[in-house]
C-alpha cells in the first residue's frame, strides 16, 4: 500500500484471506478485509476505470471499497511471548475490556496477547480534531528479555488517499513504557 503498488496488495490481500491461520492469529481477517478496503479505494482513486471490476469482486467477500475517514493503529512487535499493548494517553490501555477503551469512537480488532502482534484499533469517522499521546507498554516478559517493535499511523481520507507512519520502540525491562509521541486526528 505505502508503495502504491495497488494490484499487487490487493491479490496479497485476497491471497492472505484464502488462507487458514493459526487460532492465535484468526482475528487478522477483520484486519486482511479492511486493509483490502482501503487499498481498493486508494487504487480507484488512483484509476477511477478499476470501480466496476473492484466493486464487483469486493462483492463477493460481502466488501465494498473503504468510504469513511478512518485512523488505523498498528502495533507488531518482534518477540515470542510478550505481552505489549497499545495506549492512547499515558495509562489507558487499549484492551478487549470494555471499561478500557473509554470514549474513543473507534474498535480494537485484534488483542495479540503472546508475541508478535499484531494489536489493531480503529478510529472510524473521527468527528472532531484531537490530540493524544500514543504509547506502547509490555505487560509480559518473554524470555527474549527485550520487546522491539513499531505502530504503524494508517489514515484514510474517505476519499481513497491514504498516509502512512511509523513509530518505532524498544522495551528492555519488564513492565517498560515507552511514549511514542502526539497523535493528532
Amino acid at each position: 500500500m505505502r508503495a502504491k503498488r495497488y494490484r499487487e496488495a490487493y491479490a496479497l490481500l485476497v491471497r492472505a484471506l484464502e488462507r487458514t491461520v493459526p487460532d492465535q492469529f484468526r482475528s487478522l481477517r477483520s484486519v486482511f478485509e479492511e486493509h483490502l478496503r482501503l487499498v481498493a479505494a486508494a487504487w480507484i482513486a488512483a484509476r477511477p476505470d478499476v470501480r466496476a471490476s473492484l466493486t464487483a469482486d469486493l462483492a463477493k467477500l460481502a466488501l465494498e471499497p473503504a468510504a469513511e475517514r478512518s485512523l488505523s493503529f498498528v502495533l507488531t512487535w518482534e518477540t515470542a511471548a510478550d505481552d505489549v499493548n497499545l495506549f492512547l494517553d499515558p495509562g489507558r490501555a487499549l484492551t478487549g475490556n470494555a471499561d478500557s477503551l473509554f470514549d474513543f469512537p473507534g474498535a480494537l480488532w485484534t488483542d495479540a496477547r503472546d508475541g508478535f502482534g499484531p494489536e489493531v484499533f480503529v478510529i472510524e469517522e473521527p468527528k472532531a480534531a484531537r490530540r493524544v499521546r500514543l504509547g506502547v507498554q509490555r505487560s509480559r516478559l518473554g524470555p527474549q528479555g527485550y520487546s522491539f517493535g513499531n505502530v504503524e499511523l494508517i489514515r484514510h481520507d474517505g476519499a481513497g488517499g491514504l498516509s502512512f507512519e511509523q513509530r518505532p520502540f524498544a522495551l528492555m525491562s519488564d513492565h517498560g513504557y515507552a511514549d511514542l509521541g502526539a497523535v493528532s486526528f
